[in-house]
């Protein structure tokens, strides 16, 4: 599913990063990481049942926060209720408007909309 997004993202103009691509043998993991969130103007999140309990989205999540990126989370298998009720879920994220995965294309037109800006 990651992947399938990843293309849309870059057939509406974006650069994109996904840790199964642009991760290559032998880097250092959190640097690379940490480098593309340094460079990014904002992280998508693919917020799944499985992507909560993976220490790394939050820390990704998190990050992006504190470097005022935009957070954009795609909801995949849940709704909004079950994420801001999950245990561990960050204040501000139960304030930024999310899009179910079935609106995954208002989302990349408003992507292309701030790609076509710059």
């Amino acid at each position: 599913m990651a992947g399938q997004i990843a293309k849309e993202v870059a057939a509406a103009g974006a650069d994109h990063f996904l840790d199964s691509h642009d991760i290559e043998t032998g880097d250092e993991f959190d640097d690379v990481i940490r480098d593309a969130l340094l460079g990014c103007d904002e992280l998508l999140v693919l917020f799944t049942p499985a992507a909560l309990e993976r220490p790394y989205v939050w820390v990704e999540i998190g990050v992006a926060w504190s470097q005022g990126k935009r957070i954009v989370g795609i909801l995949h298998g849940m709704t909004t209720s079950d994420l801001a009720s999950h245990d561990g879920t960050p204040a501000f994220l139960k304030g930024i408007h999310l899009r179910d995965i079935n609106e995954l294309d208002d989302y990349l037109e408003e992507l292309k909309g701030r790609c076509d800006e710059h």
